[in-house]
């Protein structure tokens, strides 16, 4: 995926999740050591939606050309990543 994605964050994005998850494997099997699912959920899941949610806004693109797609690519700020999050889960919810 690094390959086909043209944003310089999420490329690093995609390759920080790499490294983390050799790392997990390699505690895993050196020394049993079994990762939280919070730390799962934030440092693999949350930036492979990021790359997803691009993904999917690309082949929205390609797929049709007078489709409702946002054009702001901007990534979210990390320190305001986590209240995006939340203020979509409350969304979602219909709170």
């Amino acid at each position: 995926m690094e390959n086909v994605v043209e944003s310089a964050d999420l490329r690093n994005q995609l390759a920080a999740v790499q490294d983390r998850m050799g790392a997990y494997r390699r505690g895993y099997r050196d020394f049993q050591r079994i990762p939280t699912g919070e730390t799962i959920r934030q440092q693999l899941l949350l930036p492979l939606g990021q790359v997803r949610v691009w993904v999917q806004e690309e082949l929205a693109r390609e797929e049709k050309t007078d489709s409702l797609v946002p054009l702001d690519r901007d990534p979210v700020p990390e320190n305001y990543s986590k209240l995006v999050s939340q203020y979509y889960e409350k969304l979602g919810s219909a709170k």
